[in-house]
């Protein structure tokens, strides 16, 4: 537990040096509606990616977008506390990924875990660049 009473599941495994955070679908936070954000991925993909990241703050990160909305995670503060947590803990180590799912056993407890090829809680989809996506963001 960090000092403003969060808390984050933190399993090491030894030699391991990459992790990956699961975080529940609650922390999703939509942006404000804007009607051409299809268009506009399909037309001009960077300014896309460029207005998706200017919309992020030190708290929100964009993931996609659903309709007509952009989705956006406030997860920075977990990534950057669970980062902390896991230098304390195994110099070196640090999270690659980030999988957002709904099937924490706690959805207010992120979890860190050694990442593997098998994901440990099945990933949340979503609707990007025209497809359902897995809701995985690597960092």
């Amino acid at each position: 537990m960090d000092s403003s009473g969060n808390m984050i599941e933190l399993n090491i495994k030894p030699n391991k040096k990459e992790y990956t955070l699961y975080i529940s679908r609650e922390l999703r936070r939509s942006s404000v509606t804007i009607k051409s954000t299809g268009v506009l991925l399909l037309t001009q993909p960077e300014e896309y990616k460029r207005l998706s990241k200017k919309l992020e703050n030190d708290r929100y990160m964009f993931v996609g977008h659903k309709g007509k909305s952009m989705i956006y995670f406030g997860c920075k503060k977990i990534i950057n506390r669970g980062q902390e947590y896991l230098i304390n803990t195994s110099p070196g180590s640090r999270i690659i990924q980030v999988v957002v799912t709904d099937n924490l056993k706690n959805n207010k407890i992120p979890e860190i875990v050694a990442t593997s090829k098998k994901f440990k809680y099945t990933p949340a989809y979503y609707n990007y660049n025209n497809k359902e996506t897995i809701a995985v963001i690597n960092i």
